[in-house]
């Protein structure tokens, strides 16, 4: 849970957005996006907000050999944000835990959460679509044979450049249990007011 030494560990501008709107929440009792309540009753932590591809990707297929080299049959797929993000979703489900590449080194900020954005065919912003536990960080460009293991599908694993591992557990999918916004670390402000227009498709937020 969300708790005053994650707080601290937040940007000043962060830190001030949450004191503002838990202020006002007290002074009027009206629920802010922002408080300290609305972000404890959304089990809200920091998090690494992820964006998946807005558009659809033709990937050829990778499988994984017994000792743990990618290699391809040549087929290929068309991979949805969806699609991606249910890889690690399914995989979750599957073995309990799996593992998601990304880019960056993201061992000192405190990531307690993974959220994967999707944009839906019409939808005109991103939503959360699947919260994540993290429950370990570690630096590599490359998945261990035990690692890919436990993901339903190597195939992605082949078509990006990544610097950690996350060791990841499914929260939550669901529309009820997924909240509408959160607040970008750096900014201070909604990730649909500021971070999400920037060209990084990874954000640390709360």
């Amino acid at each position: 849970m969300f708790n005053f030494s994650q707080f601290e560990k937040l940007s000043k501008g962060a830190r001030d957005e949450i004191t503002e709107e838990t202020l006002q929440e007290a002074a009027n009792g009206s629920p802010q996006p922002h408080s300290i309540q609305t972000i404890i009753a959304q089990n809200r932590d920091i998090a690494i907000a992820a964006r998946m591809t807005s558009k659809p990707m033709l990937f050829k297929r990778f499988r994984a050999s017994e000792d743990g080299i990618l290699f391809t049959e040549g087929d290929t797929k068309s991979y949805s944000g969806a699609d991606i993000a249910n890889i690690f979703v399914d995989s979750c489900k599957k073995f309990g835990s799996s593992y998601y590449p990304i880019a960056g080194d993201w061992r000192d900020l405190s990531v307690r959460q993974l959220i994967l954005f999707v944009k839906d065919d019409g939808a005109k912003k991103y939503r959360a679509y699947a919260r994540f536990e993290v429950a370990s960080i570690r630096p590599g460009s490359t998945m261990s044979k035990a690692e890919m293991a436990n993901l339903v599908d190597v195939s992605v694993l082949a078509h990006c450049t990544y610097k950690s591992i996350l060791e990841i557990r499914l929260i939550d999918t669901s529309v009820d249990g997924l909240p509408e916004d959160f607040l970008g670390n750096r900014s201070g402000k909604s990730v649909y007011d500021v971070a999400f227009l920037g060209s990084s498709p990874n954000i640390l937020v709360i």
